[in-house]
């Protein structure tokens, strides 16, 4: 991708923009879907013999794709291989033991996967010591864990159709397009996050950087580029998932992605 940037001779409208890094179409999997590929791959047909559900987080983990991750791919042609090829990739680089695992049966790697989640920083050693601070960050609550359900009443989660996916809003008419934003937008912007913009006056330069207020009295400097474009807002609050539930509240632009992914308290 860097080497593309330096090689190609790319447009003008190519600078000054932030872009999501996606493989596309070909690696667009759920995570019980990528977990069944690449145990197919070591001979495990059948991944529920090998781990639980409560093994692994319910939110607040990695596992979305960008719809307008196919904007840099136009610029700069960086996809190389599907999720298929990653996993034939990955088990190329397995030592052997391995990749004939799968020669013994489901219950050793069970048992193996076991001894990782029961190391430091796997989710079984949260339960065995109670770890209230990473159970409540990835599951919502103890209430929360205790009722995930065993595999014969759990429902696997398959790729998102196209009737399924999500558009945010980002609080200004897009169509109008980044460049015609002007600062009645910005003003919307901010309230659309449940602030407001504390600066009286708009140049136009996108990536000028202007005074806000979050929610929660936070004032910081940041362009109007940096919130329209990228999604960004305080950054005192983005990474402070205690008071998430309090800038969901006053945040419809929070809202919109927390709500319907917000852990059972």
């Amino acid at each position: 991708m860097l080497e593309h940037i330096i090689d190609y001779d790319l447009p003008e409208g190519f600078w000054k923009h932030i872009y999501n890094v996606g493989g596309g179409e070909k690696c667009r999997l759920t995570y019980y879907e990528f977990m069944e590929m690449l145990y197919r791959s070591i001979g495990i047909r059948d991944i529920i013999k090998v781990m639980e559900p409560s093994w692994f987080a319910l939110g607040n983990f990695h596992g979305q794709y960008y719809l307008d991750s196919d904007i840099l791919e136009g610029f700069l042609h960086f996809r190389s291989e599907s999720a298929v090829d990653f996993a034939k990739r990955i088990r190329r680089r397995l030592p052997i033991g391995i990749r004939l695992s799968g020669m013994f049966g489901p219950s050793p790697v069970k048992r193996g996967m076991s001894s990782i989640s029961t190391n430091k920083g796997g989710s079984l050693q949260w339960m065995r010591k109670q770890d209230g601070e990473k159970i409540d960050a990835f599951y919502g609550s103890m209430g929360s864990l205790k009722l995930i359900p065993g595999w014969e009443t759990w429902t696997p989660v398959r790729s998102t159709r196209e009737s399924e996916k999500i558009t945010l809003s980002h609080g200004y008419d897009e169509g109008k397009g980044l460049e015609a934003i002007d600062f009645n937008d910005l003003q919307g912007l901010a309230e659309f996050r449940g602030g407001r913009l504390l600066s009286e006056g708009y140049d136009g330069d996108l990536w000028k950087k202007l005074k806000w207020e979050c929610p929660l009295g936070h004032r910081f400097e940041a362009s109007p580029g940096l919130i329209a474009h990228g999604g960004h807002f305080c950054p005192v609050c983005d990474g402070n998932w205690e008071e998430y539930d309090i800038i969901s509240a006053s945040s419809p632009f929070f809202r919109q992605v927390y709500e319907p992914l917000k852990l059972n308290k």
